[in-house]
């Protein structure tokens, strides 16, 4: 598990440090992070660095930003709505 939360985290890395005023990277860069939490929270968990309470409420925002971020990705990426305040309301 510790090499998918470092592969998707330094994927993560490349997009903001390669141009990091693209709104399609810092998007993607976005869904990258989320997706790793799940990941690292299945690591620090059983060793203890995180308490178990905290685990359902890490988990819950793995499971709702990871989606949130691959919608706004691919509406940024394919520039869909074209009206820049209807975007910003999806947002």
């Amino acid at each position: 598990m510790i090499y998918y939360v470092v592969a998707l985290w330094s994927a993560a890395a490349v997009l903001l440090f390669n141009q990091p005023r693209s709104e399609v990277n810092r998007w993607a860069a976005f869904f990258l992070w989320s997706a790793g939490i799940g990941g690292l929270t299945d690591l620090l968990v059983p060793a203890g660095f995180i308490a178990a309470r905290y685990e359902p409420w890490i988990q819950f925002l793995n499971h709702t930003l990871t989606p949130y971020g691959v919608l706004i990705f691919c509406m940024v990426y394919t520039r869909r709505p074209e009206d820049h305040k209807r975007m910003r309301d999806f947002k």
